[in-house]
């Protein structure tokens, strides 16, 4: 009788460490997506990658500290801006274009003889003798491309330049869901319509303040990450303190963006 108690203990824990096994292997090939690492040493550019693109043809683009890195799955390949800036910013169009910006310094690239050429934006800003800002964001709108630096959104529409100034310096252009929002430092946050910047309400307390992300939420409600101070809730009117054991973290070793 004992050794049977035995036989039948020693299948039911040889059952129990299969279907560990399988459901381990259930992970192993369903739940955890392949990740490849490419080195300095592969794509042979600078060490800080700033932005992330895609195109249409899956081939990917890299704002790097050296210019703009691309990449088909076989061969990676770097093209400068005309100062040899970094390239902070990069985004893609439908038509095949790549937008990027960097220090006083934002345009677009367009393939000609199966290679990217650069066309500068900056000599349709009007009225400026220099362009001295960082672009730190670009956002594709349809027929416009919106690029965003701390102190100026410039919209390009029709080969020409507009430009949109905030009550104060901005921090980062967000697009959530169909809007484009931005905090103005001090300000509160404010979306862009159009030509112009309106005051979302009831966002000009202390905090939230240094947004880093903004993203769609229940029920029309937004999720608003900050630098330090952790997560909201944005329902219109009010803020709320998400409350979620994913704060403390945050609040502790900064967030610095966030995505849906």
């Amino acid at each position: 009788m004992k050794i049977r108690h035995l036989l039948n203990s020693l299948l039911f824990l040889s059952l129990i460490l299969t279907g560990m096994l399988l459901k381990a292997a259930q992970i192993k090939s369903i739940g955890v997506p392949y990740v490849q690492n490419f080195p300095k040493s592969v794509y042979l550019s600078g060490n800080q990658n700033w932005a992330i693109a895609k195109d249409a043809q899956g081939i990917m683009y890299f704002g790097n500290t050296q210019g703009l890195l691309t990449y088909d799955g076989k061969y990676w390949q770097q093209y400068q801006l005309p100062n040899r800036q970094i390239v902070r910013s990069v985004a893609t169009d439908s038509k095949g274009k790549v937008y990027t910006g960097g220090f006083g310094e934002f345009g677009y690239w367009s393939t000609q003889n199966k290679k990217l050429t650069y066309t500068s934006l900056v000599k349709l800003i009007p009225k400026i003798p220099q362009l001295s800002d960082e672009i730190w964001k670009i956002h594709i709108d349809g027929k416009r491309i919106i690029f965003q630096s701390f102190t100026t959104i410039y919209i390009y529409e029709n080969n020409k330049i507009s430009e949109i100034k905030g009550p104060g310096s901005f921090l980062f252009l967000h697009h959530v869901g169909s809007r484009y929002l931005i905090e103005v430092l001090d300000k509160g946050i404010f979306e862009l319509k159009g030509h112009k910047l309106t005051p979302l309400p009831h966002t000009d307390q202390i905090i939230p303040r240094n947004i880093m992300t903004i993203l769609p939420y229940k029920n029309g409600s937004m999720l608003i990450g900050t630098s330090k101070d952790g997560l909201f809730i944005y329902n219109g009117s009010t803020f709320t303190p998400f409350q979620t054991p994913a704060n403390d973290f945050l609040i502790t070793f900064q967030l610095n963006n966030g995505s849906r």
